[in-house]
């Protein structure tokens, strides 16, 4: 059996650009003003690993 439309997905939804610059913009604001990797990422719905995946 076959995945179902929704499960055969292969791109994140968020995978705009402009959203994830925007979502940097605002996790290195974060970052400047002295919170953790951990904080920054959770303010725009994103893992550690992600913010650094796009650092």
């Amino acid at each position: 059996m076959s995945a179902s439309p929704q499960h055969a997905r292969t791109a994140h939804a968020s995978a705009d650009p402009a959203v994830i610059a925007d979502k940097l913009a605002i996790a290195r604001d974060a970052r400047a003003k002295g919170r953790t990797a951990e904080d920054a990422a959770r303010l725009v719905v994103w893992s550690s690993a992600t913010l650094y995946r796009h650092q």
